[in-house]
Formats: structure tokens, sequence, C-alpha cells
């Protein structure tokens, strides 16, 4: 998939869902992808994505609080988990972090 296409994607979702947050600008919010796990802003926006979904299908499975980029295997596990909660065809998504279309892909299918 195009990342700029995908870009205009999730920065379109973030819209629709009011989000109100830093990674309304294309260049914030491709700055942050890139970044992953060392961007407070992606940390953030991908914890409260996970929030929102596991309240909205009331699931058992959640992320934790992620502090840096040190939390990366742990996130991943948990992340892992929730998308096989969620029944998301991307699992294998979650292992593949330090690509900027697997980072963005992953925001992508939680917003769109």
């Amino acid at each position: 998939m195009n990342a700029d296409f995908l870009l205009d994607s999730v920065l379109a979702s973030l819209d629709t869902l009011r989000y109100s947050g830093k990674l309304l600008e294309e260049s914030d919010l491709r700055d942050a992808v890139q970044q992953g796990l060392a961007s407070p802003e992606y940390r953030h926006i991908s914890l409260s994505l996970c929030e929102e979904l596991k309240t909205l299908n009331q699931m058992q499975e959640c992320v934790s609080r992620v502090s840096g980029p040190e939390d990366a295997e742990s996130f991943q596990l948990e992340l892992r988990g929730f998308l096989q909660e969620l029944n998301c065809p991307h699992t294998t998504l979650a292992d593949n972090l330090d690509q900027f279309d697997a980072k963005l892909l992953l925001i992508g299918r939680r917003v769109g």
C-alpha cells in the first residue's frame, strides 16, 4: 500500500474521530511514525486507539502504557494478542515495528 495514501487515510480518520492531539499534520504524523516507540506522540496515539477499541468491543486484552523504545518487545507481544482478539488479519505487523509502513498501517487499521 502506498505510504502517502495511507498517511492521508489515517489523517482523515483521525479528523473524523475528532482526534485533538499533535498528529493532525502530515509532517508531524510522518515524523512520529518514523520514530515509532521513540516518539511520545506515537506511543500516546497507539495506546489511546487500543483503549478506545477495547471499550467499544468489550474486549479483555489491551496494550499497556509504553514508556519508551525499551518497552518495544512487551508492546509487540501485547499488541499481537490485542490484534488477535480483534480478529485482525494483520497480527504479524506487530513483529515489524521497525518498518515505516507497518507502524503506519497499525494506526490506520485501528482508526479506519
